[in-house]
């Protein structure tokens, strides 16, 4: 019998006419609310089918392991399906780049950054682990392009040939062929411990609306962070939570984080988020107008009319959305000057892949309309499009267009793109700072173990992704180690499967 088959046997208990007996024991062992209708069996069961829980998952069949994977929606690869690349150092394919940047050197350029509030045997054990696991997706089937920077990080952020999502895909299918068992639409809903060890997981199966158990000593918990919680968001971080637009997957409500608090774990870096920057709510991922206006250096106003920031902070996209978050409103300017430049020359910021807004300019140029872009022959008229108060408008962008006359920013030191607005038509998006994940949770060491109050392994838990804490201070590290998240992200999750092998004595 192959590992498929051992699952699938297992959990056809009910099937087999055994289901009464089976209900009854799983009765016993869970809470009173859950009226469990199947019961399944495995070495290890995962919370979540993002990055963590696939790479997990292929981690573990290969380690001859019985793996469950639980997944809330509909679909397998989370947020980190929508990556452009995946963080490594000191990689085969960085060699062959001639990519000199040793993990040390990196080390402590990461710490300084987190100000040494990331935890140091989390940051080195992804360090040490990252170029294997490069090696290992490749020696799977994933092929990769090269590796890049984003904006002035170091060359850290390794690309697929295709992209994050098939490269996942490439793993998901491997851990399928192999025995492991990814369950949709199955959200987990409750983590059994006994006699403080991990016992099981009780997960609602949404097709007929019924409660089953995965019986399993350890649990990996890699459900995706918080970010779409807003009562999470605005307990552990310092921002409103409609400030920003939420670019991920939907359901990461914190699950796994909660259920790791439940078990009695303790966190670890809740303020940190990986935002990425100015976006415009209505437009696509994928369209460029939002690269066009939403990394425009040129002039940006709040909800007041006001100038708040230097604009050239968009080279570090998470510190521009910390600004942008901390607004109620934010909107960038430009007149037809700037944007004849930027239809002629690409965005002022490029991004990985997203490197040219050009014809998305050209096209936006023509034909203006727009719910969350507009266009005016006055500022006045703008201010009034806006919903700003002319006077103000008028008075900010009067006074900075006399710091670009005299070459400096008397308000906030800029010293770039000191462009004046002084050539009609004029321009204005409405923005929000995009957000990808939240990137801080439960407490781990570098074996990925879920830690207590005391620091102590919980036994048989571990976290990977969004729900694991220790890689941050209170800011995504992206102009130091692109990529570092949906790194983190998987190989944590490779970590947890090599854990449970030691854990369970295999």
């Amino acid at each position: 019998m192959d590992r498929r088959q051992f699952i699938k046997a297992a959990g056809a208990t009910v099937a087999a006419g055994t289901a009464l007996a089976s209900v009854a024991i799983a009765e016993e062992a869970a809470p009173q609310e859950y009226e469990i209708a199947e019961t399944l069996q495995a070495d290890m069961v995962v919370v979540g089918g993002g990055g963590g829980g696939i790479g997990a998952a292929a981690q573990a069949v290969e380690n001859g392991l019985n793996v469950i994977i639980l997944e809330k929606t509909g679909f397998i690869g989370g947020t980190c399906s929508r990556a452009h690349g995946i963080f490594a150092v000191e990689s085969s394919i960085q060699k062959e780049a001639g990519v000199t940047t040793t993990r040390e050197e990196l080390f402590t350029k990461c710490m300084d950054y987190h100000h040494w509030l990331a935890d140091t045997d989390v940051t080195m054990t992804l360090f040490k682990k990252s170029a294997e696991t490069i090696d290992w997706m490749i020696d799977k089937g994933v092929t990769f392009s090269g590796v890049e920077r984003s904006g002035d990080s170091e060359r850290t952020w390794h690309n697929p040939v295709s992209s994050v999502g098939d490269a996942l895909a490439v793993l998901e299918a491997y851990a399928e062929e192999n025995g492991a068992i990814f369950l949709t639409e199955t959200p987990a809903v409750d983590l059994i411990m006994e006699d403080g060890k991990v016992a099981a997981v009780i997960a609602h199966r949404l097709e007929d609306d019924a409660y089953i158990k995965v019986e399993a000593p350890v649990c990996l918990l890699a459900s995706g962070g918080f970010i779409c919680s807003r009562e999470m968001v605005e307990k552990y971080t310092p921002f409103k939570f409609d400030n920003f637009f939420n670019l991920g997957s939907v359901g990461r409500d914190g699950d796994g984080i909660n259920m790791g608090l439940k078990a009695g774990a303790q966190l670890h870096g809740m303020s940190a988020l990986m935002l990425a920057g100015g976006t415009i709510e209505s437009v696509a991922m994928s369209d460029q107008i939002r690269m066009g206006f939403g990394r425009s250096p040129i002039l940006w106003l709040n909800e007041k009319g006001k100038r708040f920031a230097d604009e050239t902070t968009y080279g570090n996209f998470t510190f521009s959305g910390h600004i942008m978050c901390l607004q109620d409103q934010v909107y960038s300017l430009m007149d037809d000057k700037a944007l004849q430049y930027f239809i002629e020359n690409g965005a002022a910021f490029n991004h990985g892949k997203f490197e040219n807004a050009r014809q998305e300019l050209a096209e936006f140029a023509n034909t203006p309309e727009h719910p969350d872009v507009f266009q005016a022959d006055t500022l006045e008229e703008l201010a009034e499009l806006m919903g700003l108060d002319p006077a103000t408008v008028v008075e900010s962008i009067t006074a900075y267009n006399t710091y670009c006359d005299e070459g400096l920013d008397k308000d906030y030191g800029k010293t770039n793109w000191l462009w004046k607005l002084e050539t009609p038509p004029y321009y204005a998006a409405r923005l929000k700072s995009a957000v990808y994940t939240s990137v801080g949770g439960l407490k781990i060491n570098g074996k990925a173990e879920v830690l207590d109050a005391e620091k102590n392994p919980i036994p048989g838990l571990y976290a990977a992704g969004g729900d694991a804490g220790g890689l941050y201070g209170d800011s995504y590290d992206v102009i130091i180690c692109a990529g570092s998240q949906v790194g983190a992200t998987v190989n944590f999750g490779r970590i947890a499967a090599d854990q449970a092998v030691i854990y369970l004595g295999k």
